[in-house]
């Protein structure tokens, strides 16, 4: 969840920025984000269709479990984004 994931960034920072000038601090901390941001306008974004649920496939389960299935299959359906 969120909470483990703040405490292990904040545990990473504090030792990082023991070890590290603010500078280098800086642009080590940005890098993760640079990073997400490339893989995504270059690999995940154009290849969208492939990577998103079948829109029939969804329908076809949301169909089959009634209206209790509706949340899961718009979950699975626009995941991607």
């Amino acid at each position: 969840g969120v909470m483990p994931c703040a405490t292990a960034f904040i545990v990473m920072y504090s030792k990082l920025s023991n070890a590290l000038g603010k500078q280098t601090l800086f642009y080590v901390t940005l890098l993760p984000f640079f990073v997400f941001y490339g893989v995504f306008a270059f690999v995940l974004f154009p290849n969208r269709d492939v990577i998103h649920f079948p829109l029939a496939a969804a329908e076809g389960a949301a169909a089959a479990g009634g209206g209790a299935l509706t949340a899961a299959t718009n979950l699975m359906r626009y995941w991607s984004f």
